[in-house]
């Protein structure tokens, strides 16, 4: 009979011990519970922070918002154009062909979502053929501008290289003894300076200039 109270208190004991921990598991389930209903990052922080991390998850849609303000941040090229024979002068393009002194400038293209403004310059009565054209493209819209570099006129057979320091993107594309373009990208617009029939052929260092200039003045 003695016995009893020291076998009570030992019951009493190892009950208390058991249900604590039961107690501290089933709250390190809801823990982690908690981090897997809401998708959260960092199991351990989620065991009393489970409505932290489902915030998280929220704020992780806006990052996919942001991702999608691309289009949100188009600004469209501007219309009317700049006209591309007044952003070259004679004396600039002398530079590739001394004897130029004709210039022809055809309509503009324009379609829902981009425009085409050419300028042409030649010296038919010395040089015949030898033609140096600018074509300047604006984006109405995204699709107009990702159509860029497709849309437009140099050869797909010709020998491209990336070119650096020019715009947001520029290649040089060679085709020997037709003719050599320099394309570059700058905000809504692309710009395309081509040396058509020209012996010898244009190197890249010729029309970089002329296109940093075109690009200076967008």
């Amino acid at each position: 009979m003695n016995l009893r109270p020291t076998t009570l208190f030992a019951s009493l004991v190892v009950a208390f011990v058991v249900n604590g921990c039961g107690s501290s598991g089933n709250d390190g389930a809801r823990g982690t519970g908690g981090a897997a209903g809401q998708g959260g990052t960092g199991g351990g922080a989620a065991g009393s922070g489970g409505g932290t991390a489902g915030q998280g998850g929220a704020a992780g849609a806006s990052i996919d918002a942001g991702q999608d303000g691309g289009d949100a941040a188009f600004v469209p090229a501007t219309w009317p154009a700049p006209n591309p024979c007044g952003l070259l002068t004679l004396a600039d393009v002398q530079t590739l062909q001394p004897n130029i002194g004709v210039m022809y400038e055809p309509d503009p293209l324009i379609t829902n979502d981009f425009w085409l403004f050419r300028c042409q310059w030649g010296a038919p009565a010395t040089n015949p053929g030898e033609i140096v054209e600018l074509d300047l493209w604006g984006a109405f819209t995204p699709a107009g501008k990702a159509g860029f570099g497709t849309n437009s006129g140099s050869s797909r057979d010709a020998s491209v290289e990336a070119v650096t320091s020019l715009g947001t993107k520029a290649e040089y594309d060679d085709t020997a003894g037709v003719s050599q373009t320099l394309t570059a990208q700058w905000k809504s617009y692309a710009i395309e300076l081509i040396a058509t029939s020209f012996t010898p052929d244009v190197p890249e260092s010729s029309l970089h200039p002329l296109v940093a200039k075109v690009i200076g003045e967008l």
